[in-house]
């Protein structure tokens, strides 16, 4: 007899390959010299713990708007890049995202200022470098 597929089960073990792939082609030393050539100029004015925060939630972000940029290459099937309205949808929800995911510890760095916009942009660098990464599809 046939059994049941759940499609849930599916979804999810697909989107968990994704991530391990994303974190398998990711390119480590290049964000490394990313985060000290733009975030060490601010460092200055940071406490330590501020300046981890930054620094966590920078790598974080690069990760998950790579991953984003992936999975948008997925659905596109000439892998046509995305409008820049839908990269700065998906690049503002984004920074929101990991932004809330630090609570308060991230409230210092504001709405519009200079750290916002610089996290923005980290955002869509790395988005389009996933929309540039050839993903097995299995």
């Amino acid at each position: 007899m046939g059994s049941v597929i759940h499609m849930s089960e599916l979804r999810a073990a697909r989107e968990e390959q994704l991530r391990l792939t994303a974190l398998r082609l990711f390119p480590w030393d290049e964000m490394d010299r990313v985060c000290r050539r733009r975030l060490s100029p601010f460092y200055g004015g940071l406490s330590e713990q501020k300046r981890v925060i930054l620094l966590e939630m920078t790598y974080r972000l690069a990760y998950e708007a790579f991953l984003s940029g992936m999975r948008n290459s997925l659905k596109t099937k000439k892998r046509i890049r995305p409008s820049e309205e839908q990269i700065s949808v998906e690049v503002r929800r984004l920074v929101r995202e990991v932004k809330g995911e630090f609570g308060g510890g991230a409230r210092w760095i504001g709405e519009g200022g200079t750290l916002e916009f610089l996290l923005m942009t980290v955002a869509e660098e790395w988005f389009g470098k996933g929309t540039q990464v050839k993903v097995p599809r299995s």
